[in-house]
C-alpha cells in the first residue's frame, strides 16, 4: 500500500510522458490510497487540460473515470488536526500535508512527484524513482 498523491493518480489516468513511471510504481504496489482532496485535484489537472486544448470534454471525462475507477475504494478522510500538525512540522501546504498526513498514519511512503513535499517529508515522501529503486 502507498499514498499516491494526485499527480501520480493523473499520471497514471491521462496518457503522457509520465505515464510509464506510474504505470510501474502501480505494477510494484498495486493498492494506492489518498485523501477525498485527490478528486478536487485531478480535476483541477484536466480542466488545465480542456483550457489549454490538450484534451477534449469527453477524453477528460473519460481520464477521469479511468482515475476514480482506480481509487473509489482507496479514499480516505484526513483529520485536520493531523493536517495542521503536518503543517506547522513541514511548512508544508495543508493541501500537500493531507497527503502526508494520511502516510503517516497508514505508515506506508507517500509517492509524489512534488518537490516540496519530497524536500519537507523526507521521513514519507519518495518519488516514482526512488520508489521504485527500492
Amino acid at each position: 500500500m502507498i499514498v499516491a498523491d494526485a499527480n501520480l493518480i493523473a499520471y497514471f489516468a491521462v496518457e503522457g510522458t509520465r505515464t510509464p513511471a506510474s504505470r510501474l510504481v502501480f505494477a510494484k504496489d498495486r493498492v494506492w490510497i489518498a485523501p477525498e482532496l485527490w478528486r478536487a485535484e485531478v480535476l483541477s489537472v484536466l480542466s488545465g487540460r480542456i483550457r489549454r486544448n490538450e484534451d477534449t470534454l469527453e477524453g477528460a471525462e473519460l481520464d477521469y473515470l479511468y482515475a476514480e475507477s482506480l481509487m473509489r475504494s482507496n479514499t480516505y478522510a484526513v483529520d485536520f488536526r493531523r493536517v495542521l500538525s503536518v503543517v506547522a512540522q513541514t511548512g508544508c501546504t495543508g493541501y500537500d500535508s493531507q497527503y502526508i498526513a494520511l502516510a503517516e498514519d497508514r505508515r506506508v511512503k507517500l509517492v509524489t512527484t512534488d518537490g516540496g513535499i519530497l524536500a519537507n517529508a523526507k521521513h514519507v515522501a519518495v518519488s516514482p524513482a526512488q520508489f521504485l529503486a527500492a
